[in-house]
């Protein structure tokens, strides 16, 4: 039935080229303009975001989140890669807590972050290797 109504169609057109026109159980012979070889489209355009994707970097949270989704790794990797507990990830970026001091070096090595310039003087060196270890002055 949809055959004949697609034929009767195509002949009412007068369309001239016949070649093979396939649907979802079967195929037949429709008569169709061959389609011009030198004819392309490319669509461009940006790719719409994924859902959770934060739209301004506040937080640290947002940060993870955004570095996270921009390599498609889930948050159980992360926190693999990190050296804690994916809950800790999912308070982290759910802006409901902080990381601790001890952490931060590998959350910003995971970020990309450099830190702010070289050191100049002797205290500033101290400071830079302290942060880099993760220890807090408490923590001498």
């Amino acid at each position: 039935m949809l055959q004949q109504a697609v034929e009767n169609a195509v002949r009412r057109a007068g369309l001239a080229r016949s070649m093979s026109c396939h649907t979802l159980r079967f195929s037949f012979k429709t008569r169709l303009p061959k389609a011009l070889p030198f004819c392309h489209v490319t669509l461009k355009g940006q790719k719409p975001l994924p859902p959770g994707y934060p739209k301004e970097l506040k937080t640290l949270g947002d940060q993870l989140r955004k570095r996270r989704m921009d390599f498609g790794i889930s948050q159980r990797e992360l926190a693999k890669r990190i050296g804690v507990s994916k809950s800790s990830i999912e308070n982290w970026e759910g802006n409901e807590a902080e990381p601790a001091r001890w952490m931060v070096p590998r959350i910003r090595e995971f970020l990309g972050l450099q830190p702010s310039g070289p050191p100049t003087s002797f205290a500033e060196r101290l400071t830079a290797y302290r942060r880099g270890l993760g220890l807090s002055q408490e923590a001498l």
